[in-house]
């Protein structure tokens, strides 16, 4: 369900990066949000076994949890630097 709510987001991102020139901060939010979805889908694999739910889980929400403010360094600082903190 996770994976599914956020598809609409992922779609828009694809869509937009299409339509723009490329540069490194989207080519770095592009690869940093295909880890993202991998981590996610590993992390739901992971709570699901038995024997691997112990010590993996917490790392594998770490490196979530890290991929996440990837994303969000990657797009925050440049929408705020164009948009300002006001909409």
């Amino acid at each position: 369900m996770a994976l599914l709510l956020t598809r609409p987001v992922a779609y828009h991102c694809i869509i937009i990066a299409g339509q723009t020139p490329l540069d490194a901060r989207i080519l770095a939010h592009m690869a940093v949000g295909a880890f993202f979805y991998g981590v996610v889908a590993a992390k739901l694999l992971i709570v699901r076994r038995p024997g691997l739910a112990g010590w993996l889980t917490p790392l594998a929400g770490g490196v979530l949890f890290a991929a996440l403010l990837g994303l969000w360094l990657t797009t925050v600082p440049w929408w705020i630097s164009i948009y300002g903190l006001s909409m």
